[in-house]
């Protein structure tokens, strides 16, 4: 098993707290491109997230180590494996807590 920690949005400087269940425009707009490279494998996309704007990033993470679990797990996945969301939402308006799940696909002769 490999388990990847973190948000994918996390602006505490930003936090609402009259936002419990809902986002800025800005970050579902990251985190629409994040899942979006997700389902379609793109690594380079996740690896490189400052082609999406840099404000937009630079809101979106204050530092780009907490980009890396999510380049992780997507490393260490395939075409074939499902990937699936168990969790989805954003809340106080910066803290995205999308979980993404990688499950193997395995063939009849596995």
């Amino acid at each position: 098993m490999i388990l990847g920690s973190g948000h994918l949005i996390h602006d505490l400087h930003q936090i609402n707290w009259q936002m419990p269940e809902s986002a800025y425009p800005w970050a579902e707009e990251f985190d629409a491109k994040v899942t979006r490279a997700i389902i379609e494998r793109h690594v380079a996309s996740l690896a490189a997230p400052e082609q999406w704007g840099e404000t937009l990033l630079a809101i979106a993470h204050p530092t780009l180590e907490h980009n890396l679990p999510s380049l992780y797990c997507l490393g260490c996945t395939d075409d074939r494996d499902k990937v699936t969301y168990p969790y989805e939402g954003i809340e106080f308006g910066t803290i995205s807590m999308r979980l993404a799940y990688f499950q193997p696909q395995l063939s009849a002769a596995s």
